[in-house]
């Protein structure tokens, strides 16, 4: 009897800690050169974190990877704790890191000529209180003839 009360507490508090909650919609708000080393680029990045759940998104920390035109192009962490109210939204600051050989190919890639329309990935994990993880996996197309 002992072991099933042990049992269904940690059901209970499993599931409480992760919970029924829908998946956060992270995306990229802003992209800025902030410095350059011989083989690393750094940027200043802002990401919008969109929590569509009944629930309080904590978060505690973050990582990601940035793809552009479906090559790989910057890393970043975060560990700034924030929580997102339900059903709202926040902007983060954080900064990402690639290296010239990831820059290279992108400009290897605009041999072509001008491109007007770009498509970005973004992908990764938000970790909360309990260290559990969300994945966000975005993809959109950034426009740039309307600028």
């Amino acid at each position: 009897m002992h072991r099933f009360f042990i049992f269904f507490y940690l059901l209970l508090t499993g599931c409480a800690s992760i919970g029924i909650s829908e998946q956060p919609y992270v995306s990229l708000s802003n992209l800025i050169p902030a410095s350059a080393t011989l083989l690393e680029q750094f940027y200043d990045v802002q990401l919008r974190i969109q929590n569509p759940s009944p629930q309080p998104l904590i978060i505690k920390g973050m990582s990601f990877a940035l793809e552009i035109n479906e090559q790989p192009f910057a890393r970043g962490v975060n560990n700034t704790q924030m929580s997102i109210p339900a059903f709202a939204t926040e902007t983060i600051n954080t900064q990402v890191s690639s290296t010239v050989f990831t820059l290279l190919r992108q400009l290897q890639g605009l041999t072509g000529g001008i491109q007007k329309t770009f498509t970005y990935r973004l992908s990764g994990q938000l970790y909360n209180d309990n260290l559990v993880s969300q994945s966000f996996n975005t993809k959109d197309q950034i426009n740039l003839g309307k600028f």
